[in-house]
């Protein structure tokens, strides 16, 4: 039983079409696989990149609306300072006239019995 060369070399080639045929479908589905992962990294890296600008904008946004705020709570502050003042000023001028007009109705009184 005795195998001719030829017959061997076709078996040889019959195995090595096997094999490469078998590595190509690996390799194919490794290929695929490997675009998947690619098509998700760029998925992430597109969605990292819309959420930085998204934030980015947020925080300009946040901080006008801060310095907005707090101008107009100064404004607010100093306008409720001013109307203390005044306020203020009032009581104590209306103190002072209700304290003299006490000191000037007993002094009249004081004059008024030292008179009589």
């Amino acid at each position: 039983m005795a195998i001719s060369l030829e017959s061997l070399e076709q078996r040889i080639t019959k195995l090595e079409l096997f094999v490469y045929e078998i590595i190509g479908k690996k390799f194919d589905e490794i290929d695929r696989r490997l675009e998947h992962i690619d098509k998700r990294l760029s998925d992430l890296y597109e969605k990292t990149e819309s959420d930085k600008t998204e934030i980015h904008k947020n925080v300009g946004s946040t901080k006008t609306e801060l310095y907005e705020k707090i101008e107009s709570t100064k404004t607010e502050l100093y306008e409720k300072f001013d109307n203390l003042k005044v306020s203020l000023i009032k009581w104590m001028v209306g103190l002072f006239i209700a304290f003299t007009t006490l000191i000037i109705t007993a002094v009249w009184a004081i004059l008024s019995f030292a008179i009589k």
